[in-house]
Parts: structure tokens; sequence; C-alpha cells
């Protein structure tokens, strides 16, 4: 008897921590569904701002590319070659296009140079040529050495290169345009002479007229053997300046300028003679590049201004559209940003709320779990007990 009693009670605390055990279970996978279902709600919202915001910006970007592209004009890139030519500004002789850019690079037949001359150029004038302006590089690339930077109007001296090869750039900004320019070039042969015999003239490049910007010019002098070279001059007028920098004319005892240096002389008035110490003189002749002369710089205006106020007038237009488009973007951007702002105070909340859920289930568990226990140790107690 005693042991069927210890059985059957046995059996009661056996199902009753049995049922406990499943409705623990049965509220965790409420509790853990609910949880999923609330926070999967909240962030598939969550992400479709997110897409929309997304595809508002690439739309955007897309429209504020395309503006860009419409705002832009032409771009030209062209390869010049042989020993003359002509080239231009685009539109030439009416006025070029705002936001130009434009490049030319010469490629003249070996052993020859490049002379480069403005037939007609006008272009905005602005302080160092920081607008529109023409760059010419003695070589052929943009990062190639400086012969040169012109804006505004008026004559431009020739540039002469060194070598076979010139770099031309033109740009223009988004305000002011004018005519443009007309360009010529053509080809020469190296400055070099060589000068033998008991006397002889020298003279510099176009004497007695202005010599050519860029020049390098050199005289080889050689004199019957057992005599000397005596150099005596009759004329002269180079760029003046303190220690000859600039133009100058070098002077060397030998046959090359490796050879030991008699002089460098520039300015104006009859330099000394200079007399070699052999029967050879070796002379160099370097000019720098210079600027637009002042008599040649007057800047005008063309009477073409009725095409640059409607180009001015149209690129306003885009500027404004443009700016009203990203007005009306950034408010969106705004919106869209208070309801993600919103969604994730909500998604914080439920996060909240789910963790203080999870702590009450795990409250009442154990709780259950200390009740059924000492319900079931009182029951074993009860029943020994009486059974005894």
């Amino acid at each position: 008897m005693v042991v069927v009693v210890e059985v059957v009670v046995v059996k009661v605390v056996v199902v009753v921590v049995v049922v406990v055990v499943v409705m623990i279970v049965v509220v965790e996978v409420v509790v853990v569904v609910v949880v999923v279902v609330i926070v999967a709600v909240v962030i598939f919202d969550v992400v479709i701002v997110v897409v929309v915001v997304v595809v508002v910006v690439v739309v955007v970007v897309v429209v504020v590319v395309v503006v860009v592209v419409v705002v832009v004009a032409v771009v030209v890139y062209q390869n010049l070659t042989g020993s003359s030519g002509t080239f231009q500004s685009p539109n030439y002789p009416s006025s070029y296009y705002n936001r130009a850019h434009c490049v030319w690079i010469i490629r003249s037949p070996p052993g020859t140079r490049i002379r480069l001359t403005f037939s007609r150029f006008s272009l905005e004038r602005s302080l160092l040529c920081l607008n529109d302006y023409v760059a010419v590089r003695n070589g052929a690339t943009g990062s190639s050495s400086s012969l040169g930077k012109f804006c505004g109007s008026g004559s431009i001296a020739p540039v002469t290169s060194s070598s076979n090869v010139m770099y031309i750039e033109f740009r223009s900004n988004t305000r002011t345009t004018s005519t443009g320019f007309r360009a010529q070039w053509t080809t020469t042969r190296p400055c070099v002479y060589t000068v033998s015999g008991s006397s002889g003239t020298i003279q510099s490049p176009n004497y007695p007229r202005n010599y050519p910007n860029n020049a390098q010019c050199t005289w080889r002098i050689t004199s019957p053997s057992g005599t000397r070279v005596v150099l005596r001059f009759s004329a002269f007028n180079v760029q003046s300046a303190r220690g000859c920098p600039n133009d100058r004319l070098s002077i060397y005892n030998g046959r090359s300028q490796y050879s030991p240096r008699l002089g460098g002389i520039c300015g104006r008035g009859t330099p000394p003679t200079y007399t070699a110490t052999g029967n050879s003189m070796f002379l160099y002749f370097h000019v720098c590049f210079r600027s637009v002369k002042s008599r040649g710089s007057i800047f005008r205006r063309r009477s073409s201004r009725s095409s640059s106020s409607s180009r001015s007038s149209s690129s306003s237009s885009v500027v404004v559209v443009v700016v009203v488009v990203v007005a009306v973007v950034v408010v969106e951007v705004v919106v869209l940003l208070e309801v993600v702002l919103l969604k994730v105070v909500v998604l914080v909340v439920v996060v909240v709320v789910v963790v203080v859920v999870v702590v009450v289930v795990l409250v009442v568990e154990v709780v259950v779990v200390v009740v059924v226990v000492v319900v079931v140790v009182v029951v074993v107690v009860v029943v020994v007990v009486v059974c005894h």
C-alpha cells in the first residue's frame, strides 16, 4: 500500500513539473514570436526608408551630372603636324563658348623649331590671366615648361619653341566671352651658326628689328691657326636687368659653352672688346619669354553682346533650376531623416519593452519553478509522514 501511494505521488509530481515546463516553453515561444514580428516590421520600414533615400540621392546625382554635362561647353583636343598650319578658338570669329577647354599639340619635322604667331587675339581681361587664357608650353604636355600665358586683346609677340613640339591650351570660364583668336605656326631651323675666317660680321635674329622671344642662338667663331679671335660691337640693345638673368649674350673662350666664360652682357650701349686666348670663341644668345607689350594691351569688348547675354541668361536659368532642385531634395531628405529618426526611436522603445518582458518572464519562470519545487517537497513529506 505504501509503495502504491509513493508511486502515485511521484507520478503526480512528474505531471505537474512537465505541465509547468511546457507552459514556460509556450510562453517563451509566444514572446519570441511577438518580438520577432515587431522587430521585423520596424526594421522592414526602416529599410524601405533607407532605400528611398538612396534612390533619391542617386536621382539627384544623375540630375546634377546631366546639368553639368549640359552646362559644360565643347572640349577640343587636336594633334597638328607639318611644317605650317593654322588653328583658332571655337566658334571664331564669333564669341567662343563658356567653359571651353581646348588643347592643340603641334609636332613639326625633327630638327626644326615651331614659331607661333597670333594674327587675331581677343580674350577676357583678368589679373594674371586667371579667367580666360591661352597657355603655350615648350613640350608635349601640360606640365612642360611655360612659354607664356596670354589674355586680353591686342598684338602678341611670336613665340618660338626650343624643340619640334609645342603645347597650346585654351580655357574660358562661365562669365565674359570675346571673339577669341586665330593662330598660325611655321617651322624654323635652329639658330646655330659656324663662322670662320680672318674677319666677319654676325648679328642677332631679325636685326635691326626686335629679336624674337625665346630665341636660342649660338655662334662658333674660328680664326686661322696661330691667331686670336677679337670681338668688337658696333651696336648692342638687349633687355636690361641686374645680373642679366633674362636676355643675355654669353661669351666663352673656346669652342663651346663649356669653355671658360669671358663674360655675360645685356642692356644698352657699346660693350667692351673681348679677346680670346686662342683662335676659337663661342657666343650664346639666350632670350627668355616676355609678355605682351604695353602698346598692344588694348582691352576691349566686341559687338557680340546679344549672344553673350543670351548664354549668360540661359546659364542663370540653369543655375536657378539647379538651386530649386537642390532645395527640394534637401527638404525631402530632412523629412526622410525625421521619419528614420522616428523609426529608430520606435525600435529602441520596442527593444526596451522586449527586454522588460523577457526579464518578467524569467522572473515568473523562477517563481513558478520555486513554487513547484516547494509543492513537490511538501507533498513528499506529507506522504511519507502519513505512510509511516
